[in-house]
């Protein structure tokens, strides 16, 4: 007599692999979701630094922070923002558009990027160098301090590093 269909334990044998694989999708696919995200964000914010570069190569200095959100820092999430210097790279065509992944950045210093063109010797930088901008990411999502591929930036006086989990900086002049 020929067999037709499964029986009891062959679909009950399925049925925990499916179950078992779904848990295992579950657990994963958060840290993997974040992961991307920072991926997404360390892209704009390389983006961005390589923007300003060509901007200060045309320009002879560095965007201003014109929107001030807080203290003095530009904040940007994304490219709508008209009033901050990333309208200045975006409209200059010296980058793309951007767009924080992040769907919960509340303020300034808690997610996104923020940008801040300091005056000579500001920091208790050498001055010859002239103005210089630090750009920092506050939240990278799969890392906690300081993420290992931030370049950093510092001075005598201030170690912008140790504000931010990803930041960077460049000076106007750096071989003075």
């Amino acid at each position: 007599m020929a067999k037709n269909g499964f029986t009891l334990i062959e679909l009950i044998i399925v049925i925990a692999i499916i179950a078992v694989l779904a848990v295992v999708i579950f657990v994963t696919l958060p840290e993997f979701l974040a992961k991307a995200r920072d991926a997404q964000r360390l892209a704009d914010a390389n983006q961005i630094q390589a923007g300003i570069s060509r901007y200060l190569l045309r320009e002879g200095n560095f965007p201003t922070n014109r929107d001030n959100d807080a203290s003095g820092w530009d904040c940007n999430f994304d490219s709508s923002d008209t009033g901050g210097f990333i309208a200045d790279l975006t409209d200059g065509g010296y980058i793309t558009t951007i767009f924080d992944p992040g769907s919960n950045i509340t303020s300034c210093f808690l997610g996104g990027m923020r940008y801040y063109r300091y005056t000579p010797g500001s920091g208790g930088c050498d001055s010859n160098k002239g103005y210089f901008y630090v750009l920092e990411i506050d939240d990278i999502e799969t890392s906690t301090g300081t993420h290992e591929d931030s370049p950093g930036f510092a001075c005598t006086s201030r170690d912008w590093g140790t504000e931010a989990e990803w930041v960077m900086g460049q000076f106007q002049y750096p071989t003075l």
